[in-house]
């Protein structure tokens, strides 16, 4: 007789169906096959004793330990079903022989489908009695001294198990077999999104008070104001080193092979992200030095600003002084009130140095691929066609194959 065999669903469902005396059985959850067989064993003439422990939560439905259905059929069915969340380990006694076994969930395979390996170990006669002893429930003529059960003490209410129900109902388990797939496929990509901040210097405008923008004289600032200010001039030396770096991370998205994929998002291979977190904290590093040459041409530039924009206002706001202007000096203001008026006005618009600076920075985010967005056969096509080298058939064949593939059976399997 063999110490390791196949125990699949119809191979246990089928044992069940065997059964004369008893049947214990404790695992994660198991399917429609062997919840059959257990109530024909229930309600056999004479009746077989059947006691049936399982993990019983909506966690262990999801990642496929069985189906809950299954379980609602058995307690609906007069069944004892007994619960032990996080229950992972399967055992079963079958009249006089018993076997450990293991339930791979079917969110990671497909073992429980279809066995293609051994999955189960039997018990030899001295095991046989611990496990009893440790399934067995309390039963009738019991003394108030007789042990209890090391494992599922409570027993499931039909109240609980349509709560369970309820749950999965609103939140039900993925298709498992697209499921294990959608895995494989999230194995290898990635959304990533690289962001340069603060260095749009030249774009950066400030906003100024509406009693200001009717004083505007010259030709020159006129250009760079509509209800803002352009911070700094178009022209100046700082956003070409600006343009450097955002070229450059131009650059590293072709190098690193990130894909934007139209109505996806940008994708990366996730086998590169070692690659990549290098790549941008090197750019990183590119993007700190810049911060730190332009602090002080910065402060500069924003300084001409401000002086070119004073020059401007001071003389129209000399021939027609707003009220706010008007009000806070004796007699008509001179063109040193005007300018420090303006300059007061310009402190409450104009940044500091050190909070521009402080923004410039690159910033990478990585998130992994959702579900919904795996099993669009939209995104499928769009990856493959941004990683033709990539054979990303191979780990589906290789996936599928295993749970189908043909396995002679071992002896004394049936």
């Amino acid at each position: 007789m063999p110490l390791f065999e196949q125990l699949d669903g119809p191979a246990l469902a089928q044992r069940i169906r065997a059964a004369r005396r008893r049947v214990l059985l404790a695992c994660p959850g198991f399917g429609d096959d062997v919840a059959s067989a257990l109530i024909a064993a229930h309600r056999s003439t004479p009746p077989v004793q059947v006691s049936v422990v399982v993990d019983g939560t909506d966690q262990a439905a999801r990642l496929g330990y069985g189906h809950f259905d299954a379980v609602a059929e058995l307690a609906r069915a007069g069944v004892e079903v007994r619960l032990e969340p996080g229950l992972r380990l399967g055992a079963v006694v079958i009249d006089d022989a018993g076997w450990c076994f293991a339930t791979p969930p079917l969110l990671v395979d497909a073992t429980m489908e279809r066995s293609t390996a051994p999955n189960a170990m039997r018990m030899g006669p001295d095991q046989l009695v611990h496990v009893v002893a440790a399934l067995q429930p309390a039963r009738p003529g019991d003394s108030e001294d007789t042990p209890g059960p090391e494992i599922g003490a409570s027993t499931a209410t039909l109240q609980q198990i349509a709560q369970m129900e309820e749950a999965l109902s609103a939140d039900p388990p993925q298709p498992f077999d697209v499921a294990r797939k959608v895995m494989v496929f999230n194995a290898f990509v990635e959304f990533v999104e690289l962001e340069l901040l603060g260095t749009q210097i030249t774009r950066q405008r400030v906003q100024l008070p509406p009693e200001l923008l009717l004083a505007v004289s010259d030709q020159a600032t006129r250009e760079r104001l509509t209800t803002s200010f352009r911070l700094v001039d178009p022209e100046a030396a700082i956003g070409k080193g600006a343009v450097t770096l955002r070229k450059k991370i131009d650059a590293l998205r072709k190098t690193q092979n990130l894909h934007a994929l139209k109505d996806f998002g940008t994708v990366s291979l996730r086998s590169n992200r070692k690659r990549l977190e290098a790549a941008v904290e090197a750019l990183r590093a590119e993007v700190q030095a810049f911060a730190n040459s332009v602090r002080e041409r910065l402060g500069k530039e924003i300084e001409h600003s401000r002086q070119q924009l004073v020059r401007s206002l001071v003389p129209a706001l000399k021939a027609k002084p707003p009220d706010s202007l008007q009000s806070g000096v004796v007699g008509k203001p001179t063109a040193d009130q005007i300018k420090r008026w303006v300059e007061a006005q310009l402190d409450r618009t104009f940044p500091d140095v050190e909070s521009l600076v402080r923004d410039m920075r690159l910033v990478m985010s990585i998130k992994a691929v959702t579900y919904e967005t795996l099993k669009d056969p939209n995104f499928q096509v769009a990856v493959r066609s941004a990683y033709p080298l990539v054979d990303f058939d191979k780990p589906f064949r290789e996936f599928s194959a295993a749970p189908s593939k043909s396995q002679s059976e071992l002896p004394g399997m049936r």
